[in-house]
């Protein structure tokens, strides 16, 4: 799908939704970007095999309001117990 100055996309969650943007033309591009993230914000990026999570204040957004954030491979995960005594 083309974006063209004066339009909007509204983008809903899911994976089945996945979304990127890109700037195809060799001027700069502004957006306005609103989200209506709830705490916590977990995406996944089906392409790269990642999560995100984003707690206190979303991506792009006052990362000193964040209590935590991270990308994470899923390739990594461990055992809820692993670590634990």
């Amino acid at each position: 799908m083309s974006v063209h100055a004066g339009h909007y996309v509204a983008l809903p969650p899911g994976e089945e939704h996945a979304h990127q943007l890109v700037n195809i033309s060799d001027e700069p591009i502004e957006y306005l970007c609103v989200s209506t993230m709830e705490e916590p914000d977990v995406i996944k990026y089906p392409d790269s095999e990642k999560i995100g999570v984003f707690v206190g204040a979303a991506p792009g957004g006052d990362s000193d309001a964040r209590t935590y954030d991270g990308v994470h491979r899923i390739a990594d995960a461990v055992d809820y117990w692993d670590g634990e005594e």
